[in-house]
Order: C-alpha cells, then structure tokens, then sequence
C-alpha cells in the first residue's frame, strides 16, 4: 500500500487523516506484515510523515521506506521506484 500526503497546520492533512483512520479501521484483521511505503511532502517539517508512520506502526502495518519530497519529486523518482519494487514480491 502506498499512503502519500503533506502537513497541515503542524498535523496530517485532515481529509488524508480520515482516510488513514478508515484504512486503519478496514485492514486491522490483516495490518500485520502489510507493507506500506509513506511519501510526504515536506513543507514546514517531517510532522506529517512521522505522525503517519506512527499510527500505522501501532496498528502493525511494516513499513518498507518514507520518502519526503520538497517541491516536485525529480530527484526522489528513483527512490520512489526502488521502494514500490520492494511492495511487489
């Protein structure tokens, strides 16, 4: 699973928020092991990505990587790429 999203007034973007919650709440029976790649845009600061991250964790997903991004992703393509790999066995 790929979950991408900014900062918003020092939090996950709201709408962003909701959805993680909902995903949350759908896959509990089968978060354990369920990889998950996290990209953010990193605007004022990490605050969103480490705020993601940290309820995935505890609800069990695995995280296979967390790319910020600032601006648009040229140079983060590559990582972008080698991370979605690791999603597909």
């Amino acid at each position: 699973m790929i979950i991408g999203g900014g900062t918003y007034e020092a939090d996950i973007q709201p709408l962003l928020g909701y959805i993680l919650s909902f995903i949350i709440s759908k896959l509990v029976y089968r978060a354990i092991n369920l990889p998950v790649l996290v990209l953010t845009s990193y605007g004022w600061g990490p605050v969103a990505g480490k705020k993601i991250i940290e309820e995935l964790k505890m609800n069990g997903f695995r995280l296979v990587g967390n790319i910020e991004v600032s601006g648009q992703p040229t140079r983060e393509e590559e990582r972008i790429k080698q991370e979605i790999e690791k999603l597909v066995p």
